[in-house]
């Protein structure tokens, strides 16, 4: 063999080797964007439900056992429950429209954008939610006059101490494992279809 027939059969190799991990660099990308995708999806149809299911809560659970009385504690009730529902029903509502302005056909750099806002945003409804649900549900017991949360006994703020403590731990938890977790997952995805676009 001659010294050209080699070169032209290493350089031929060469844009075979380059062509291969160019596919192969695409199919990564592709499979990349795709589980990206799903997962975005999936956090739309979560954000979906957040907007449905307390309508859905509110009709079958609350208004049929809805009596109106005359006094002090079904109006502290009314006004504790009322002003959570609807607080947190616009926050989920802003977080709604934040989700479905994602588009991952967008840049990288506009996608990390987006989902560090969504995060944000998903967080601070969720604190703030915590803090907020143990005095709408008090609301709800002294709009019902449960016998759970009496204002006749002697001890009528147990059951709110134990709301309290236990949305605390499930707050902490939330907040600290669940919502950061899935939002690490979505971001080091995003940073690794960012990694495969600059090479």
């Amino acid at each position: 063999m001659e010294l050209t027939e080699l070169q032209n059969m290493w350089l031929a190799n060469d844009q075979k080797i380059q062509n291969s991990l160019k596919v192969n660099r695409e199919i990564l990308n592709r499979i990349l964007q795709t589980k990206t995708q799903k997962r975005i999806t999936r956090i739309k149809i979560e954000a979906t439900l957040e907007l449905a299911l307390p309508i859905i809560a509110v009709a079958v659970f609350l208004l049929p056992n809805f009596e109106i009385r005359n006094d002090f504690w079904f109006y502290l009730g009314n006004l504790l429950f009322w002003s959570f529902f609807v607080t947190t029903y616009i926050w989920a509502i802003q977080y709604f429209r934040l989700v479905h302005k994602i588009d991952y056909q967008q840049s990288v750099f506009i996608l990390k954008k987006q989902v560090a806002e969504l995060e944000k945003n998903k967080l601070k409804f969720k604190r703030f939610g915590s803090f907020l649900a143990p005095a709408a549900i008090a609301g709800i017991f002294l709009m019902m006059e449960s016998p759970i949360f009496s204002t006749h006994s002697i001890l009528p703020f147990l059951p709110l101490g134990l709301i309290i403590i236990i949305f605390a731990g499930s707050t902490y938890v939330s907040l600290k494992y669940s919502i950061k977790e899935r939002f690490r997952k979505l971001n080091s995805e995003i940073a690794e279809i960012e990694q495969l676009l600059a090479e």
